[in-house]
């Protein structure tokens, strides 16, 4: 209970003076001010935080059509007893404009009409970020200012399917294993849908796994991507790849159709570390890989712009929320009499990297 109260302290010291930080949790055993979520979300206002405990169970479906954030602990926490902030499913929908979910472990989101301006990140996710009620609607009706960083895809991925419903998409730093992809982005030459600086990733460059990491993802500018061992794109005409690498065998470019330059192909993007032993799939413990670039990797200052392919340090693959942590507070006095100083001593993490 001590680090928890540090950290609602320091995390109170960083939102607005005007917004509300509730804490909730499931486990009887480390009560909150809310035991249920839903209920925690209705009873909110409109900018308010919710921290959300890690516990041992997994929160149920719940609706958040409002503006807030959404704060857990990690899905590989350093607090908490080191359980993971899991929700099953989330639903989000245009009252949820200018919303933050950080620090979770979701089994599946839906993002519904309207929805603007909207951050996720330090997530992982076990199933699909899903657009598909977004469907056909014209584009004031769609997905707009969506931030999509920092995250790891275990599985699924990120399901769009509309036709002139997505305008300033932003994809960047994220982590998409073996099982995950993004797929059927279908909007028109206006959207602004930017797949940047991710890692796509599975077993063996010999052996790729069978599904695409972009599957009929169409105007998109896709760059400063890495490939590794996955089959790069199919269907993706028109979008543009420009300074991407790709490592898999049977491919020298990203394929699928795109409008191609500047592609760094058969080149080991030399990940500082993630074995050659790996399956591609994420899984507990792997939180110890990095996939930032050794020096003398190929995607060194390759990038569009002269940065560097891939993700960057500010992944963070622990899922740790971005703001500042006590993470050991040790008083030195063995007794205190009434008067006398104590003595003790704070080691903390920054926000954002350990």
């Amino acid at each position: 209970m001590k680090k928890l109260y540090f950290l609602a302290v320091l995390f109170v010291l960083s939102v607005p003076a005007l917004a509300t930080v509730h804490t909730v949790s499931n486990d009887p055993m480390r009560p909150a001010q809310f035991d249920n979520l839903q209920t925690a979300i209705n009873a909110a206002a409109a900018g308010d935080t919710l921290y959300i405990l890690g516990t041992p169970y997994v929160y149920p479906n719940v609706s958040a059509h409002k503006r807030i954030v959404l704060m857990g602990s990690g899905h590989v926490p350093m607090l908490e007893g080191g359980y993971p902030t899991r929700i099953n499913y989330l639903d989000i929908a245009a009252a949820s404009k200018g919303s933050l979910y950080t620090g979770l472990w979701l089994n599946g989101m839906e993002i519904r009409s309207s929805t603007d301006s909207v951050i996720i990140e330090n997530c992982r996710f076990s199933g699909w970020i899903d657009m598909r009620s977004v469907w056909n609607n014209p584009a004031s009706n769609g997905v707009k200012n969506l931030e999509i960083r920092n995250n790891v895809f275990v599985a699924g991925g990120i399901h769009f399917e509309g036709a002139s419903s997505l305008y300033k998409i932003n994809i960047t730093n994220n982590i998409f294993s073996a099982g995950a992809q993004i797929i059927r982005a279908q909007s028109a030459s206006n959207t602004y849908l930017t797949i940047a600086n991710n890692v796509f990733y599975g077993a063996d460059p010999n052996a790729p796994v069978n599904n695409f990491a972009l599957d009929e993802v169409r105007y998109a500018t896709i760059r400063d991507n890495i490939f590794y061992a996955r089959k790069p794109a199919r269907n993706c005409n028109p979008s543009t790849a420009v300074n991407n690498l790709v490592f898999t065998t049977g491919y020298s470019s990203l394929g699928g159709s795109l409008t191609e330059s500047n592609t760094i192909s058969g080149q080991n993007p030399m990940f500082v570390n993630y074995p050659t032993s790996d399956d591609g799939t994420f899984n507990d413990g792997d939180e110890v890989y990095d996939f930032t670039l050794q020096a003398g990797s190929p995607g060194i200052n390759a990038g569009q712009y002269g940065d560097t392919i891939g993700v960057d340090e500010s992944l963070n693959l622990k899922g740790t929320p971005s703001i500042p942590q006590i993470t050991t507070f040790t008083i030195s006095n063995d007794k205190v009499n009434v008067g006398d100083n104590i003595s003790f001593s704070v080691e903390a993490k920054s926000a954002g990297i350990e």
